[in-house]
């Protein structure tokens, strides 16, 4: 379980250490946190149930608005709580040049969930996708607005894997 989550906070960290760079270069890297509930759908056991996730992340933004990140997070809503991470590609609608105050993004891919909830202390393979926006508040700390789903790869339909996500925190460069 330990050597699961050092992996997933050293995802988190490797844009940040491939795309090192100040904010007015054309790659950018931006942190996050996030906090929010979430919304578990269907299912015998957990119908209807809530909880709530936070965590952190970072992007690099490579070219464009394009670019990819990692994220590793904490999921909890059923009866033991479940650790979350994430490699996904990003597109920031916005570009290399242009400064704006509001800056829309989607986001999706891979996702680990790993704990209890998942079964016996398994890790899980699943996929997530969403958007959001960040509302620059000064020229490195914005606000962050997120809805996101997860899901499971597996067959089954399981509550614990397949959850939406509301999230509000910051965004840094």
């Amino acid at each position: 379980m330990k050597k699961l989550i050092a992996t997933a906070i050293l995802l988190v960290m490797i844009p940040a250490l491939a795309w090192a760079g100040n904010a007015d270069s054309s790659n950018q890297v931006q942190g996050y946190g996030f906090v929010g509930p979430i919304v578990r759908g269907p299912s015998s056991a957990l119908a209807q149930r809530g909880g709530v996730s936070a965590g952190l992340g970072a992007e690099a933004l490579i070219y464009r608005g394009l670019g990819f990140g990692a994220e590793a997070g904490y999921a909890e809503g059923g009866r033991f709580p479940m650790g979350t991470g994430a490699i996904d590609f990003t597109y920031h609608f916005i570009g290399n040049k242009r400064r704006i105050k509001i800056e829309p993004f989607l986001t999706g891919g891979y996702s680990l969930y790993f704990g209890h909830d998942t079964g016996q202390g398994r890790t899980e393979n699943g996929w997530n996708v969403g958007g959001g926006a960040s509302f620059w508040v000064t020229k490195h700390v914005a606000l962050r607005c997120e809805v996101r789903g997860f899901a499971g790869i597996r067959f089954e339909f399981d509550a614990a894997k397949n959850f939406v996500a509301f999230r509000v925190g910051f965004t840094f460069r």
